[in-house]
């Protein structure tokens, strides 16, 4: 059953304008629905919001933008100054500069003009192109973690890298994120690494991590940590370092985590999205019957103050959950 439809444009950085389609399909509870952007099936690996509300998609096919204030979508490619049309993460740094990693080098956006950096030629210094995930830290230093090279740190000027023999736990970094006490933690196939500036510390299955080794996705909440992984999902409580896991998911590959007060989103490999509602104590899950473009969700973010999760799936394009009004 479609709940309504409703056109939108999109604003391509040529400034073509196409028609789009949105699909609002009721989902089980009726508190929610489900939105697809029916035209845009692309590939949305990774999103971001920025400090105005605009929603960043990278995507397989280059750069989306969600701008709030036109509520219109715009499109950035290597036409326009994207390193690479592959982009598989991104993060947003002060003055709100939005950065994008890709698979053939690292990408700023300021706005206006773009700048580009790779492992060789101009402005290189990274240890490797084929980035799998860029956060920026309090500092604005840019963290690049790659494809077998390690990490590397960009502070504005030079490029620092680290690897396995500086204390990675492996170097195919595949999630980071800065914590509340500003420890760096990185996401790799063989576990976990936390780096205080100074000093490495590994955790792995053996040793304390407590579903898998192959790290998908990391989301940093007050005091807690949330690990998305090949075989569920592990929680660390900073403070006490006492490890929890989610039995809900146990088995469940998580490549993508959000989360909204109390309230956390997961996206897997093959089973949607699950919600997990904090005061209820009850689980939801949302896959294609529900009006998911795809049952592989590659990233989630949550937008403020309008509250929609958003979320691109491998094949299935990007879409949103809104809250009903009568909910």
């Amino acid at each position: 059953m479609i709940r309504g439809e409703h056109n939108r444009g999109l604003l391509c950085a040529a400034s073509a304008f196409l028609a789009l389609m949105w699909l609002a399909i009721p989902v089980k509870a009726q508190e929610q629905t489900v939105y697809t952007v029916k035209e845009l099936r692309t590939g949305a690996m990774a999103s971001a919001i920025d400090h105005e509300g605009n929603v960043w998609f990278g995507t397989r096919e280059g750069v989306l933008v969600w701008r709030k204030q036109s509520q219109s979508w715009q499109k950035y490619t290597t036409k326009d100054g994207l390193s690479d049309n592959y982009v598989t993460s991104v993060a947003v740094g002060a003055g709100n500069v939005v950065w994008f990693g890709t698979k053939h080098g690292l990408a700023e956006f300021d706005g206006s003009s773009w700048t580009t950096y790779s492992a060789s030629g101009t402005n290189y210094g990274l240890a490797a192109n084929h980035i799998n995930t860029v956060v920026v830290d309090k500092q604005n230093n840019v963290w690049c973690g790659t494809e077998n090279a390690g990490v590397s740190m960009y502070d504005g000027k030079k490029w620092r890298n680290f690897t396995s023999e500086d204390g990675l736990t492996d170097n195919s970094v595949r999630a980071m994120v800065i914590d509340s006490k500003d420890n760096l933690w990185f996401g790799t196939r063989k576990g976990l690494s936390r780096y205080d500036g100074k000093e490495w510390v590994t955790y792995t299955l053996k040793e304390s991590l407590s579903v898998d080794n192959m790290i998908f996705s990391i989301v940093s909440k007050d005091d807690y940590l949330l690990f998305g992984t090949g075989g569920g999902v592990s929680k660390l409580d900073i403070e006490t370092q006492e490890w929890t896991r989610f039995d809900k998911l146990e088995g469940v590959t998580v490549i993508s985590i959000a989360v909204k007060g109390q309230d956390i989103w997961f996206g897997t490999s093959g089973k949607g999205i699950y919600q997990y509602v904090f005061k209820d104590n009850k689980w939801e899950n949302y896959t294609k019957e529900d009006g998911l473009g795809n049952n592989v969700v590659t990233s989630v973010s949550i937008a403020n103050p309008d509250k929609k999760v958003w979320f691109g799936t491998y094949t299935g394009g990007i879409g949103y959950l809104e809250k009903n009004d009568s909910s």
